[in-house]
């Protein structure tokens, strides 16, 4: 593990990453929005869910010293990797359940 990147370091490590997983995510919204299956609203938040765990990931993984690699891997023990995961995830979706709230 190398020394802790500053925070523009990290974010500029994990913005390739990113910006592949947005462009997954916009052409899976554009598809169901096309047949029609859900409203346009429900797929541009899982989108902008899955776009932002994948981002905050990779930024604190990044932050934290390890070598993000440009093909998406990074090399860091499962120990840490999953916690982090998971603690973004239920972040990510504590944040979009209070949204939802203020939305009605």
């Amino acid at each position: 593990m190398k020394r802790t990147r500053t925070p523009r370091q990290a974010a500029l490590k994990a913005l390739p990453v990113t910006i592949l997983a947005g462009s997954f995510a916009t052409a899976i919204l554009v598809e169901h929005a096309l047949r029609g299956d859900r409203p346009l609203i429900v797929g541009v938040f899982v989108s902008l869910g899955l776009t932002s765990v994948v981002f905050f990931t990779y930024f604190f993984l990044a932050l934290g010293g390890y070598k993000v690699d440009a093909h998406g891997t990074v090399k860091v023990p499962r120990l840490y990797s999953w916690p982090l995961l998971v603690l973004v995830t239920v972040i990510t979706m504590a944040a979009a359940l209070y949204v939802a709230a203020l939305w009605k």
